[in-house]
């Protein structure tokens, strides 16, 4: 008998809108499944159905059925659910007590408690966490904290909302070979809703694909990888090792040690990669020496930094949770206020904008939890009070909904929305102001890859019509295919300030995979696409070559 069966699961939203419609799949006990589909096709609803206290006001049809019990009767303690952001889900203020925060409302003796969280702070390995206060914590130790303070309630079933979004790239890695471990050694059912298969495919038993609320795709991973390869709309969810083994004609390559030996093996080097590197000259943001900190009594997490920027450029940093990447675009945007140093911005002082003169076609910032842009109670209700308020140009605004297609979102609250429908409207409110320069934090989180080629095609036509861009991110692959310089924050400062070819060549942990695969085969490949184009163009070696 399946652990977890859903059955002609189908739900309707007040506002009469279908996001599923007869989702059928059942899953064994210890089963890690991935959700996988477009932004907006109903997986943050899917995974809000299997949780009866989270479950979306609206109309739900079929049944959801665990051990053989219906949802309603089975034991909601023994389900768990992790939120994209880990922010919305901690609620105390030191991580001891968000630990055992749920062991206490369970009114569980203290021994007892004290026992569980013994336990489960040497597994995670957190001992060195547990006195801070939570706001202290970086992105990824916020989600190893609320990892922790699910596990102590001895789940059998985790769902988890893309909860490896906001990390970077080895904190991420780390994450999900926790679940991976977690998965394995306590046989608990994990159930990932991912746009990211970077990383996850090599442990996933079972693979959901969903469209536009129906379930395009059921079965073990073997098969969703044949599937998803065959089909042309959904050929870029699968990781890049993937997509470049079938490309390339290579097999079915999860691992990147496979993909560079076939490569090596398979295809000539003879002709070399070139590139193009763009010349800038207009500054139009300038850094000196800047210092910031949080509170007197923390240290500081800008420090002496300095940094140009062009005139229409695209400019990206990259780093670890923690690193000073969103404190310098809000030191940047106005928002905090640099203790020492000086930015200027088209050779001003920034502090002698006055109001809101920064903002008025100049600044756009775009915050890393695009939610805190939305006050009113649906975003059709907030895009109309900002255009009406600030008397913006309501024809922009039609042009924008249309280009980011969120007319289906507008009567939606913003709370409801998943992550890559949130920064779809996010993008259509900061662009209303007709910005200059644009400073984007973590712009594709919770994109697909379509919705990610989309924005990179909107941005691209925002640079050609001038605009300068500025992204912090932990998207590496799609900074890889935009910037024209990155760098790497660390210690207060940006580092290795380059080309992006040069960048990603130079990296070895903060890099893309197609530069790993490549590398010592063809020199300054950073994309897929450029891989696959460069290798087809040397050609396959004949017999004798091998």
């Amino acid at each position: 008998m399946a652990f977890l069966k859903a059955k002609n699961l189908s739900f309707r939203y007040l506002d009469d809108t279908f996001t599923l419609s007869n989702v059928n799949f059942s899953l064994e006990k210890g089963d890690f499944c991935l959700v996988v589909g477009k932004t907006g096709c109903g997986k943050t609803t899917l995974l809000r159905l299997l949780k009866k206290e989270i479950t979306p006001s609206g109309s739900l049809k079929g049944e959801v059925k665990i051990n053989g019990l219906d949802l309603k009767d089975y034991d909601s303690n023994k389900i768990v659910y992790m939120f994209q952001n880990p922010s919305r889900q901690i609620v105390s203020d030191k991580v001891y007590h968000e630990i055992v925060f749920g062991l206490e409302a369970r009114g569980i003796e203290k021994e007892v408690m004290e026992a569980k969280l013994a336990e489960i702070v040497n597994y995670l390995d957190i001992n060195d966490l547990l006195n801070k206060h939570t706001m202290e914590l970086s992105g990824g130790e916020a989600q190893l904290v609320s990892l922790a303070s699910l596990l102590v309630l001895d789940p059998e079933v985790i769902l988890l909302d893309e909860a490896s979004s906001q990390l970077d790239p080895l904190t991420r890695k780390k994450f999900l070979e926790i679940l991976k471990r977690i998965n394995q050694d306590f046989g608990i059912t994990i159930i990932l809703v991912e746009h990211n298969l970077e990383d996850v495919l090599e442990f996933t038993d079972k693979v959901i694909v969903l469209d536009q609320g129906k379930m395009l795709y059921f079965g073990v991973k073997d098969e969703a990888i044949d599937f998803l390869g065959n089909n042309e709309e959904y050929f870029n969810f699968l990781s890049k090792t993937l997509q470049i083994s079938k490309h390339l004609n290579l097999g079915n390559l999860l691992h990147l040690k496979d993909v560079k030996e076939a490569l090596k093996s398979k295809y000539k080097n003879e002709i070399n990669f070139e590139y193009e590197i763009k010349d800038f000259e207009k500054e139009i943001i300038k850094a000196e020496d800047l210092y910031y900190r949080y509170s007197k009594k923390e240290r500081d997490v800008l420090e002496k930094l300095s940094l140009t920027v062009y005139d229409n450029e695209i400019l990206g940093f990259v780093g670890g949770n923690g690193v000073g990447k969103t404190t310098l675009l809000k030191n940047l945007a106005g928002i905090r206020t640099f203790y020492s140093g000086k930015i200027e911005i088209e050779n001003k002082n920034i502090k002698k904008y006055k109001g809101n003169s920064l903002y008025k076609n100049l600044i756009a910032y775009l915050p890393q939890d695009p939610l805190t842009l939305f006050l009113k109670r649906t975003v059709g209700e907030d895009l109309g009070y900002y255009v009406k308020s600030l008397d913006l140009d309501k024809d922009l605004l039609n042009r924008l909904i249309k280009k980011f297609r969120i007319e289906n979102l507008l009567e939606m609250s913003p709370y409801d929305l998943s992550g890559g429908e949130l920064q779809k409207c996010a993008f259509t409110k900061i662009l209303l102001s007709k910005p200059k320069i644009l400073l984007l934090d973590e712009p594709t989180k919770g994109m697909d890859f379509s919705l990610r080629e989309e924005l990179k095609k909107i941005l691209l036509a925002l640079q050609k019509e001038g605009a300068t861009i500025i992204i912090a991110t932990h998207d590496l692959e799609f900074i890889a295919s935009i910037a024209d310089r990155v760098g790497i924050m660390f210690n207060g400062k940006v580092l290795s300030l380059t080309d992006s070819h040069s960048f990603f060549s130079n990296s070895n942990f903060y890099t893309t995979v197609a530069s790993l695969a490549s590398r010592k085969l063809y020199d300054k490949v950073i994309t897929v696409p450029e891989l696959v184009e460069i290798a087809m163009k040397n050609g396959i070696k004949d017999e004798k070559d091998n």
